[in-house]
């Protein structure tokens, strides 16, 4: 055994233990897997003749083919892991892009509206979505059953019903628990309240970015039984669904926030100290903008533009170019052009 890598690079493995048995003599480079650790395993096979006076001998040509080879292999597997670890990069990197391009252009024509952005701190509750997409404000819950994977779970109390953050069902700290889970709401409306109503509640995963997981919920609520008392025309004999693609952010509004202040205080810094050959051209931005407020809104608007939540993005560069189209005449040259660069990104 000398070498150990994962799973993702088992083609390069195969790959190089092929090229390097073509060329050896008398011993072989293999892999074996290991399960418990998803890796792989390379090792150098070698037959080692022994004889009256010749043991020594093979002892020590095996030894050096060993390292002989075992270097080779390393070399080689090292330049190849580098290209397919840039390539993996650049396609994990154009799918982040394309998966939020997609999500956020959803998210921004979806009738239910876009403001569909969530955190752990703010999470967006069980019953602010059935109010909000379905219109169901004043319901009175009596049971809540979740489904997920092959587990089921209850929940009768009508506040903890109300009151759950609807991303628990699928997310667990940073990264999706499973793919789909289902639930069924029992619950009287106030319309009605000898009659108890049931509602299907489908929820699925639908990709994450380095920054946001999304989600989508669907809400469907079918219409009662006809009865003598009502007629096809009655509320209750009405369908209903609606479906809405959330987003839960992993990056929280506080810290980017707090990044935008640590970005301000070293351009400011470097711009008391004479220190312009070492700004950035945003840091150069913000400290031509002169304007803390303004400078805000322009720093999170190019981050939110960049990750391509181009909705959320205009509201601040709009606040941006507001407050500086006014002075525009009286700014920098590089302060106008950057602004106006980015304005009509």
């Amino acid at each position: 055994y000398f070498y150990k890598t994962d799973m993702g690079c088992i083609e390069n493995v195969r790959s190089i233990c092929n090229l390097c048995n073509i060329n050896a003599e008398n011993c072989r480079i293999v892999y074996t897997i290991d399960s418990k650790d998803n890796s792989i395993d390379v090792h150098f096979i070698s037959d080692i003749p022994v004889t009256r006076d010749g043991t020594q001998l093979s002892l020590q040509t095996a030894m050096g083919n060993a390292f002989c080879w075992q270097n080779t292999f390393i070399r080689k597997f090292e330049s190849l892991r580098g290209k397919k670890k840039s390539d993996h990069e650049k396609k994990a990197a154009d799918s982040d892009g394309e998966v939020a391009l997609m999500r956020e252009h959803e998210m921004t024509h979806q009738q239910e509206g876009s403001e569909w952005h969530e955190t752990s701190g703010k999470p967006f509750s069980l019953g602010h979505v059935l109010a909000t997409t379905m219109g169901l404000a004043d319901l009175v819950p009596t049971g809540l059953t979740i489904t997920e994977k092959e587990a089921t779970r209850v929940i009768s109390n009508p506040g903890d019903i109300l009151g759950m953050g609807v991303n628990s069902v699928l997310i667990d700290g940073s990264k999706f628990k499973g793919e789909s889970a289902f639930a069924k709401l029992d619950f009287f409306d106030p319309r009605n309240l000898s009659h108890e109503r049931h509602m299907m509640i489908d929820f699925e995963a639908e990709g994450q970015t380095n920054d946001t997981l999304y989600y989508r919920v669907t809400l469907s609520l079918p219409p009662t039984s006809p009865n003598s008392a009502d007629d096809d025309s009655s509320w209750q004999r009405q369908k209903s669904m609606a479906s809405v693609l959330l987003g839960y952010d992993l990056t929280p509004a506080e810290d980017r926030q707090a990044h935008f202040r640590y970005v301000w205080k070293e351009a400011m810094s470097k711009a008391k100290n004479g220190d312009q050959a070492s700004m950035t051209e945003e840091e150069k931005m913000l400290t031509d903008l002169q304007n803390p407020q303004t400078a805000k809104n322009f720093h999170i608007g190019k981050r939110l533009y960049l990750q391509n939540r181009f909705y959320e993005a205009v509201g601040h560069l709009t606040d941006a170019y507001t407050t500086w189209k006014p002075d525009g005449p009286t700014m920098t040259a590089h302060a106008r052009s950057s602004s106006t660069r980015q304005h009509i990104s």
